[in-house]
C-alpha cells in the first residue's frame, strides 16, 4: 500500500459519508493482535482532504451462528459509542444490518449474503466505507483513530522523544489500544482483515 491513497465515500449502506482521502508514505509490520497483523502505517500530512469516519469498536460476547436470523440478538461486550438505532456491523467480512440496540445487543435487520459463524472475542465494527486500490486489488480498511498536529512544548517530566501517544474517543478505553502521530490506524480486509497500526514519534 506505499504510494497509494485510501478513500472513504458514499456507498449504498453508507449514503450519507462524505468524501476523504490521504496518501500513505510507508507501511512495516509490528506484530500481531487477536490474529490479526498489526503494522505502523505513516502518511503524509499534507495530502490529508477531508474528515475521516472513526468507526466504533467492540467484541462479541457470545457466538453468532449461521442460523441466527431477522429479530435474534447480537451480544456484545458493550454497544456504547453507537449512537444509531439503524446501521451496519462488520464481524470479520460479514456485514449485517441491525436495527434496535440494547446496552449490550443488537437487534439483527439483515444478515450479509454469505453468512458465517462468528466466535466470542471476534472484533464488532461499524461498517468501514474506506478502501485504497492496489496493483494486487482493492483493499477494505478501517480507521482506528486519526491524530495530527501534535506539538509538545514542554515534554519533562512526563513524556520524552519516542514515547507512544494513545488516540481514542473521551471516556472509552479500548481493548486493542491506538497509537499514532501524522497517521491513520486501518484494517486490511482483503480475504480476512487485518489491523494495522501506525508509527508515533
Amino acid at each position: 500500500m506505499i504510494g497509494q491513497t485510501i478513500i472513504q465515500q458514499a456507498d449504498k449502506n453508507s449514503p450519507d459519508s462524505s468524501y476523504a482521502s490521504v496518501a500513505i508514505e510507508n507501511v512495516s509490520k509490528i506484530g500481531t493482535v487477536a490474529g490479526y497483523e498489526l503494522f505502523d502505517l505513516v502518511v503524509n500530512p499534507n495530502t490529508v482532504n477531508g474528515n475521516f469516519s472513526i468507526p466504533e469498536r467492540t467484541t462479541l460476547d457470545r457466538a453468532v451462528t449461521t442460523g441466527l436470523d431477522i429479530g435474534d440478538t447480537i451480544t456484545v461486550d458493550s454497544t456504547l459509542g453507537w449512537s444509531d438505532q439503524v446501521g451496519y456491523l462488520q464481524i470479520n467480512n460479514e456485514i449485517i444490518k441491525y436495527e434496535g440496540k440494547s446496552a449490550r445487543q443488537f437487534v439483527i435487520n439483515e444478515r450479509g449474503t454469505v453468512t458465517r459463524t462468528h466466535n466470542p472475542g471476534d472484533l464488532v465494527t461499524n461498517y468501514s466505507n474506506v478502501k485504497s486500490v492496489t496493483p494486487q486489488g482493492e483493499v477494505k480498511v478501517l480507521l482506528y483513530g486519526i491524530l495530527t498536529n501534535l506539538e509538545v512544548t514542554d515534554p519533562q517530566p512526563y513524556s520524552q522523544v519516542g514515547d507512544r501517544v494513545q488516540v481514542s474517543k473521551p471516556g472509552f478505553e479500548p481493548k486493542i489500544p491506538s497509537f499514532m502521530t501524522n497517521a491513520l490506524i486501518v484494517l486490511d480486509g482483503r480475504s480476512t482483515p487485518q489491523v494495522l497500526h501506525p508509527r508515533h514519534h
